[in-house]
């Protein structure tokens, strides 16, 4: 099955699909504030995904392949990238300087 597809596949049966890059510096923590979601799928590398019922662990391959897709075609808001940017406009900014909590940046791009 091509990543397209099973990325298409999970969208249709989750409301959320959330990409936790392996650049990402706070995985373990949104790892922990999504694991109430039971309605959001989470993709990751990093291997504390088996911790979370909602989280898959998938390979480095196809981390890439997912950014890929996600950098060249616009999706919905119902896929989303969790990556460490040096975009100021980022969410993940505001919680760096400390404007917002990590969780309410997290609550702000699920809800």
């Amino acid at each position: 099955m091509l990543i397209i597809d099973k990325l298409m596949d999970t969208l249709s049966k989750n409301k959320k699909v959330i990409l936790i890059a392996s650049d990402f510096s706070k995985t373990e923590e949104a790892l922990a504030i999504l694991d109430v979601y039971k309605d959001i799928k989470v993709l990751s590398t990093d291997g504390s995904c088996s911790y979370h019922d909602n989280a898959e662990q998938i390979s480095c391959g196809e981390e890439q392949e997912l950014l890929d897709l996600y950098y060249l075609y616009e999706f919905s808001d119902k896929f989303l990238v969790f990556e460490n940017s040096s975009n100021y406009g980022s969410v993940f900014h505001y919680v760096d300087e400390g404007m917002i909590s990590f969780e309410e940046a997290i609550n702000s791009l699920i809800l």
